[in-house]
């Protein structure tokens, strides 16, 4: 391999019926994590993938959880979070790896993650917030999931992920507290992936999400601002939680199924419910 510590790749799958080939020879081990109704073949799945049916829909920090703390890890292993929507090109994990040990110890780095471009859109991410480290290498607030490299030693550090996040937030959660710990977040804008914000862009708007998806949005953003992130941070959690109800009467389609799963998710956001949301 790359490293002399070993690479895990960890996946997560929501009703899909396929599976990306584009980490096979990029890690040791790569785990597909089906949360949903997925039809994978086993049979076709190359020797160093291992797929792991869930009983019930985990969500993403509770089914990251069950496999770090199932598997025989060493604190100086690599792990590597993706969700389904992305592809890496070739030699995409060395180079983040490479990143990483250079800049691990000299600026504390203990997350890094790629550029990414949203195939909905073409649109290369922009952050608006991000401390120059090196001509490429910026520390920033938070990362996304998608691409998201560390070593076990730190996330264990840190308490791994936050089961009380359930899909939404729970990469900015997790980066947010790595900060509290001393260790940087930091994103390498000269390797880039494919991913895909949202469902489409139809309606002309980017990362589209279907009415349902808005119930976990403003669930996990009411929880947020109980967290211990910066004054900037709560304001746009805060500001995104009020404005949201003005924005459905605006700007989105679908106004009454919208408006329903917003209060749903801001009272189940203020009782601090976890977990799947049961659609009767």
């Amino acid at each position: 391999m790359i490293s002399k510590n070993k690479i895990f790749i960890f996946i997560t799958l929501y009703n899909t019926y396929s599976f990306p080939l584009c980490y096979q020879r990029q890690a040791d081990i790569i785990y597909l994590l089906d949360n949903g109704k997925c039809m994978i073949n086993k049979s076709e799945l190359p020797d160093n993938y291992v797929y792991i049916k869930n009983e019930t829909n985990l969500g993403l920090s509770s089914a990251f959880n069950k496999i770090i703390k199932t598997i025989e890890l060493h604190d100086d292993d690599f792990l590597l979070f993706f969700d389904q929507d992305s592809i890496i090109p070739d030699g995409f994990v060395k180079n983040l790896i490479q990143s990483y040990e250079k800049y691990e110890h000299s600026h504390n780095i203990g997350l890094i993650g790629a550029n990414y471009k949203d195939e909905n859109t073409g649109k290369v991410a922009f952050r608006h917030t991000k401390k120059k480290i090196s001509e490429q290498v910026y520390s920033v607030p938070s990362l996304i999931t998608s691409s998201m490299l560390t070593r076990y030693k730190y996330i264990k550090e840190v308490g791994f992920w936050n089961e009380n996040y359930f899909l939404d937030y729970a990469d900015y959660e997790l980066s947010y507290r790595y900060r509290r710990y001393g260790l940087k977040c930091a994103v390498d804008e000269s390797i880039t992936f494919s991913h895909t914000l949202g469902e489409n862009v139809e309606y002309g708007r980017e990362h589209y999400l279907n009415p349902f998806r808005y119930y976990y949005v403003i669930r996990e953003s009411v929880k947020m601002l109980s967290e211990q992130i910066g004054l900037y941070d709560k304001i746009h959690f805060l500001a995104y939680v009020l404005l949201y109800p003005v924005s459905i009467l605006f700007l989105e389609d679908k106004k009454k199924e919208r408006m329903k799963f917003y209060f749903m998710g801001l009272l189940n956001g203020i009782k601090r419910i976890n977990g799947e949301l049961e659609r009767k």
